[in-house]
């Protein structure tokens, strides 16, 4: 089941209302399986006066005045609780063919926290703006496994800060993670934020749709990097540390080492140069690749593919270092 400060989500049914002691105690609300509704006073987990009797909505519309505990509608589509002029006023309960409400009304209208129930088993407590999450709140989902999120809810999901545990056993998007903190946007990760998988590897840093995108350091199973990421990628000027003995600095494509670069060695001679997806360019390798360049087309957009992230603009166009290597052999 699931216990959420005033609700209680089980095999038997769902309770809204008073606590003490891990008992009911108070007024509340009780729902059985079977739609069979109980509103009254409970002591210490037990129901001493069940107000809602039958023909209560009848009762209710000769008392229009006055105030009244009863149930208005039929079936799935039906309110129930404590009336007055017609309205709710004090505990309520709304059932729809979507979604099942609990909260505390004014003038028909729910005022503090409240909590709702979808027809997919979702749910939702916190604060609402008429009948939609608005504000702190905490969700549930368990499809297709178990989500929790504690943070900001608008009319577009899920937006501003938050936290998310996930409970995942299954390939899907969430793949790995466990929890993240930080910034929503639309229901994804955008922003500052902290994610940290369920096989002890996490990223730190900015976010957008949902990805690593911008300046970021991760620890994982393949190393530790600092630097740009581009969806999700290690993409740009980095620092990429694959074991103790073998550290990279420069520049990236998809995760491996593209362009200028120093690739730190502990035991043998360090490598600076250019590189191409994860392999050092040999001397000759390099003067093949710029008399190719050179040959078709000296323009600073062949060079600028050549060096993707040295050159910027054409300020910075000059000839780069070149350092010689003995083998030709990929780091990555």
């Amino acid at each position: 089941g699931i216990l959420i400060k005033g609700l209680l989500v089980s095999k038997y049914g769902k309770y809204y209302g008073n606590w003490n002691n891990q008992k009911f105690d108070g007024k509340g609300f009780f729902i059985g399986n079977k739609n069979k509704i109980t509103f009254g006073n409970y002591e210490e987990g037990t129901l001493i006066n069940n107000q809602l009797k039958k023909n209560a909505d009848k009762k209710c519309k000769k008392n229009e005045m006055k105030k009244c505990i009863g149930l208005k509608g039929k079936e799935d589509n039906f309110v129930a609780g404590e009336f007055e002029s017609k309205k709710l006023n004090g505990y309520g309960y709304i059932k729809d063919k979507n979604f099942e409400f609990f909260g505390i009304f004014k003038n028909n209208t729910n005022i503090g926290n409240g909590a709702m129930i979808f027809k997919n088993g979702d749910l939702y407590y916190g604060n609402f703006k008429g009948l939609r999450p608005f504000g702190s709140g905490l969700s549930i989902s368990q499809r297709p496994f178990l989500i929790t999120y504690l943070g900001n809810h608008d009319k577009q999901g899920l937006n501003g800060n938050g936290v998310m545990f996930a409970d995942n056993n299954e390939e899907n998007t969430l793949k790995h993670m466990s929890s993240y903190f930080g910034k929503f946007k639309n229901h994804e990760f955008s922003g500052a934020g902290l994610k940290i998988s369920n096989k002890g590897s996490f990223f730190y840093g900015e976010w957008k749709f949902a990805m690593p995108n911008g300046i970021g350091f991760s620890v994982a199973e393949d190393g530790k990097y600092a630097g740009d990421w581009v969806n999700g990628q290690k993409q740009g000027l980095g620092l990429l540390i694959k074991n103790r003995n073998n550290t990279f600095v420069g520049e990236l494509i998809n995760n491996k080492p593209h362009g200028m670069g120093v690739m730190y060695h502990k035991n043998k001679e360090n490598k600076e140069g250019q590189w191409e997806h994860g392999k050092f360019l040999t001397k000759s390798e390099v003067d093949d690749k710029v008399k190719k360049y050179v040959t078709s087309s000296p323009t600073l957009e062949n060079f600028s593919s050549f060096y993707p992230n040295l050159l910027k603009n054409k300020e910075q166009q000059s000839q780069p270092k070149i350092v010689v290597a003995t083998k030709s052999k990929s780091e990555f």
